[in-house]
């Protein structure tokens, strides 16, 4: 266990350090700091598309994205493809010119290249069976599987940023920070463990394979989780307009379907994609990673947390309220701006 009492870069900094590194935050070029959850987004701006009826992520205590399963399928599915393509290929070659010499170079290449993508395809299937955070309305905690351990979070100590970087799902990452609690190293070295501690706990806030492509898209997540973890499942319904229009998914890391298809997307992007899908044994990997989720239990301190008859007595359950008198919206280039109730724009400082 690598963690030494006396010196206090090898513990987690308390509430003033916390701020301390959430302002160090502030001034970098990569992070933009969003409103609080004390804020709460202009009513006339909030329309969710969130199909919420699955009650396995959504529901009265809990909400549980399936956001990176979804990622990591995609990831399976691309590698997957690639070595079937190579071992298309390699046999191919096999069978024009066979000799000791050439099986003997047709299976060093195999192995090479099932080596590469199998480390990969390895990797993206451990984090597509992994547990997802889980945001408890009830306890209004948020619970991190973090190796052999689960942490929790006070939902009230968030700071919400968008991150700017390419990643998978877009340039625009939302994270939630949180101070540190006490954590269990293994076998690393005492400069990971101050460089770990030095900065807050990132918790990534996508639900969908959307909310990383615009800085409105992060704003939209921010407020349906902090609206959830406020006033509940009936406030993050899914808007009636989109559900008529047929708007309406089911928030994963998948990529989803235009609502109105071009003819490229129809008839040229949708078929190819399909076929890769095909190509890699699409459906054996979502078998597996399916029975491999559903195995899935969280441990038992989690489980009764979120028990319907749980005893949070040793918690502050009282929901986060937002300002009446204060709101945000998105503003385009600007970011997002702050209105009073009528969506007039007003000049606060508030964080």
């Amino acid at each position: 266990m690598s963690m030494t009492q006396d010196d206090p870069t090898l513990q987690p900094t308390d509430a003033a350090g916390f701020e301390r590194q959430i302002e160090a935050l502030r001034e970098k070029r990569d992070h933009i700091s969003l409103p609080g959850i004390t804020l709460a987004m202009w009513s006339p701006s909030v329309m969710f598309r969130d199909d919420i009826s699955d009650l396995r992520n959504f529901n009265k205590i809990y909400i549980e994205p399936d956001f990176v399963r979804g990622q990591c399928s995609m990831i399976m599915y691309c590698f997957a493809a690639m070595h079937n393509f190579s071992l298309v290929i390699l046999l191919i070659g096999l069978v024009e010119g066979v000799g000791v010499g050439d099986v003997l170079q047709v299976g060093a290449m195999y192995a090479f290249f099932l080596f590469i993508y199998g480390f990969v395809f390895r990797l993206a299937a451990l984090v597509a069976i992994s547990p997802s955070p889980r945001f408890n309305r009830r306890a209004q905690l948020i619970h991190i599987p973090w190796g052999d351990q689960v942490l929790n979070f006070c939902w009230r100590d968030v700071r919400p940023f968008t991150r700017i970087g390419q990643t998978l799902n877009g340039r625009f990452r939302l994270q939630l920070y949180f101070p540190h609690t006490r954590l269990k190293f293994g076998k690393v070295s005492k400069n990971f463990i101050r460089k770990f501690y030095s900065e807050p706990f990132d918790v990534g806030g996508d639900f969908a394979s959307g909310d990383g492509t615009t800085f409105w898209a992060n704003l939209d997540r921010l407020e349906f989780i902090r609206r959830y973890m406020e006033h509940g499942l009936e406030a993050v319904q899914p808007d009636d307009q989109l559900r008529r229009l047929g708007r309406v998914r089911k928030p994963s890391g998948f990529l989803g379907c235009k609502p109105n298809p071009d003819w490229w997307d129809l008839y040229v992007g949708r078929p190819f994609v399909r076929l890769l899908y095909w190509c890699a044994t699409g459906p054996l990997i979502d078998w597996w990673v399916t029975r491999k989720k559903a195995a899935y239990r969280w441990p038992e301190e989690v489980e009764r947390l979120c028990a319907p008859d749980a005893d949070l007595s040793a918690f502050d359950t009282t929901p986060v309220k937002s300002r009446t008198d204060v709101f945000y919206r998105y503003a385009g280039e600007r970011g997002y701006e702050l209105v009073n109730a009528k969506g007039q724009p007003i000049h606060a400082t508030v964080r």
